[in-house]
């Protein structure tokens, strides 16, 4: 697995990204008081 870029989210976050398990990941708001779920595309 290489990185090929740094991943510009639309609502502001707070720390970093955390593996939520099957290449999905967690960020938290700023305030603590949201979590929000990211996966990436699936292709078929």
């Amino acid at each position: 697995m290489t990185l090929r870029g740094e991943i510009s989210y639309p609502v502001p976050v707070s720390g970093p990204a955390r593996p939520a398990g099957d290449g999905a990941w967690y960020t938290v708001s700023g305030d603590g008081a949201l979590v929000r779920l990211w996966e990436p595309d699936r292709e078929d």
